[in-house]
């Protein structure tokens, strides 16, 4: 059985945080891209902690809207030099995001971001094009447990 709990405001908050960029063919492998970054933080003396987090950020490129996604992928500690194709951040914090909290089929998954849009619009709070989806947890029915952060607009 599913559920989606949601909050208006919340603060999303990842330290020691490594980065890449996803190209659409990424996807198709993408567990093998998680475990090259996973390597990638050990090589560098650090530990990965926490679960995957995808940022989905909507950008005009050519006139054209496309979605560009990004792996992200907290450390015990910071990494100081960060080759390409990866970035580090110490900290990123964004503060008032609206939140749920999902917990069903994957593929249902999407009415978690539903739900945010509706609430929005019945609030009058503005979105950004940009969200994180923190990949919680996976049983073996197929159930997923995701944190969904949607920025709002700053005006």
């Amino acid at each position: 059985m599913g559920k989606i709990d949601f909050s208006l405001s919340k603060t999303l908050k990842l330290s020691n945080v490594i980065t890449k960029e996803l190209e659409e063919q990424d996807f198709e492998s993408l567990d093998k891209i998680i475990i090259q970054m996973d390597n990638y933080i050990r090589a560098k003396g650090a530990i990965p902690i926490g679960p995957i987090i995808q940022h989905n950020k909507k950008k005009i490129i050519d006139d054209k809207h496309e979605i560009v996604t990004t792996a992200l992928r907290q450390t015990n500690n910071y990494i100081n030099n960060v080759d390409r194709p990866y970035y580090g951040n110490s900290i990123i914090r964004i503060k008032d995001c609206m939140y749920a909290h999902f917990v069903g089929p994957e593929s249902k998954l999407g009415l978690a971001f539903d739900k945010l849009t509706v609430i929005a619009f019945e609030e009058n709070i503005k979105l950004s094009d940009s969200n994180y989806v923190i990949f919680v947890d996976q049983n073996d029915d197929d159930d997923i447990v995701a944190d969904i952060f949607m920025e709002k607009k700053n005006d």
